[in-house]
């Protein structure tokens, strides 16, 4: 065996293969010899070394880059930037390692787009709903940090025996409904002196000053008084109108929305544009003409000092558009016109943009009496009519079927020769 090994020559291979692990190999380094177990000592106490001396560095890397980074829990209610606005929803810089997230259903209780409470560079006040979802963003609700902190004003303000500003909605079983911040108040009657119970519609859509009698965060409930507070009221609008004149344009936001106009705030106060001076032409719905959040360059019709009311108009900044058409109107004339709506006593026609004159039901036919305007005409109909009044002084125009029929059936008169 032994002669068959050494005639193939792998005999001192396999030897040395195997005496290698009880052997020490020996290196030269700087000038010195040692063994290669005293070597690999040296070489992982030098990568230990240097590992200490780039640790500091990296931790100062990492202060300077995340030194800022807050330590927040859920529910903290904190101050952020707004950094973007995607697709209504709202991204905030609140100093964390990600931006957090506002969704369209946590920016307010008005259904309000991201653009009507915030742009890019504001701060807003946020809740931490959650730290982080999937993608590590905090989820954040601006809403409910609202309500938190107009709580928080009320609580203060209780404890201060403080007056606080609130908004009459609405009259409910001889009291008022108000708003303060979002947050639904009352108003009893027997919080209102005799003045106040007069006038509760004049009331509505007006700001007054209230004390808190109680304020129940737990069951949602708010009593208000306005009694001590009334005179307050008139001093605190006597003040604002001096910086607000009749006549003049001045710059708000649409506040609030009702069926009878929209409130639009002037800093203290708010306004009232009424239904019909939102625009020349007829408008069923303020919804139509507005929308909360929406900055409105406004002009100041009136002011009631005794009812603490701005009174505000949109259409008088827009061109009359009946100043052009009395121009080409004439009675007698024959036009165009298309029917807009139905009354018991007529239907009333766009004679132009913004111009709308009536067909009194003695004047649709002279074929029959006519009982109900929808028996010859229609919402949306185009036919042509004739002027019969023009009173452009109360913006008055009479047009009629019947005569415009009439008219038609008259000869030509003859060709001259």
């Amino acid at each position: 065996m032994s002669d068959i090994l050494g005639s193939t020559g792998f005999e001192d291979i396999n030897l040395e293969e195997k005496s290698a692990p009880a052997q020490i190999k020996e290196k030269t380094l700087q000038g010195t010899t040692l063994s290669q177990e005293t070597v690999a000592a040296e070489a992982a106490a030098q990568k230990e070394q240097a590992a200490a001396r780039e640790q500091p560095a990296a931790e100062d890397d990492f202060a300077r880059l995340f030194g800022t980074v807050k330590n927040y829990q859920e529910g903290d209610i904190i101050t952020g930037t707004v950094s973007k606005i995607i697709n209504n929803s709202i991204y905030v810089d609140i100093a964390f390692k990600a931006e957090g997230i506002i969704d369209p259903d946590e920016i307010s209780n008005h259904n309000l787009k991201a653009t009507d409470v915030c742009k890019v560079g504001d701060k807003i006040s946020v809740k931490i709903l959650r730290l982080e979802n999937k993608a590590g963003n905090p989820i954040l609700s601006k809403k409910r940090a609202d309500y938190e902190l107009a709580w928080t004003r009320l609580n203060a303000a209780e404890q201060n025996n403080e007056d606080i500003l609130v908004k009459v909605t609405g009259k409910k079983d001889g009291g008022l409904n108000v708003d303060f911040q979002g947050i639904g108040a009352f108003v009893p009657a027997s919080q209102l002196d005799r003045e106040d119970l007069a006038r509760l519609d004049s009331l509505v859509g007006s700001a007054i000053y209230c004390k808190i009698l109680k304020a129940a965060r737990n069951r949602k409930r708010l009593l208000l008084s306005h009694k001590a507070s009334r005179e307050k009221t008139l001093v605190k609008l006597h003040e604002a109108l001096k910086t607000i004149k009749p006549g003049e344009v001045v710059h708000g936001k649409v506040s609030s929305i009702k069926s009878f106009g929209a409130f639009v705030n002037l800093g203290e106060f708010d306004g009232l544009i009424h239904i019909s001076e939102l625009a020349w032409d007829r408008v069923a719905t303020v919804e139509e003409a507005l929308e909360v959040g929406q900055e409105v360059d406004v002009y100041v019709i009136g002011i009631d000092e005794e009812n603490t009311r701005i009174s505000l108009s949109l259409k008088r900044l827009q061109k009359d558009p009946w100043a052009e058409a009395v121009k080409d109107l004439r009675v007698g004339a024959k036009l165009p016109v298309k029917i807009t709506r139905l009354a018991q006593f007529g239907a009333f026609a766009q004679v132009k943009e913004g111009v709308e004159g009536l067909i009194h039901i003695t004047e649709m036919s002279d074929e029959k009496q006519v009982k109900y305007p929808q028996e010859i005409v229609q919402p949306g109909q185009e036919l042509e009519a004739t002027v019969i009044r023009l009173e452009p002084q109360n913006k008055k125009i009479a047009l009629s079927l019947r005569q415009h029929a009439e008219l038609a059936q008259e000869p030509p008169p003859p060709a001259n020769g």
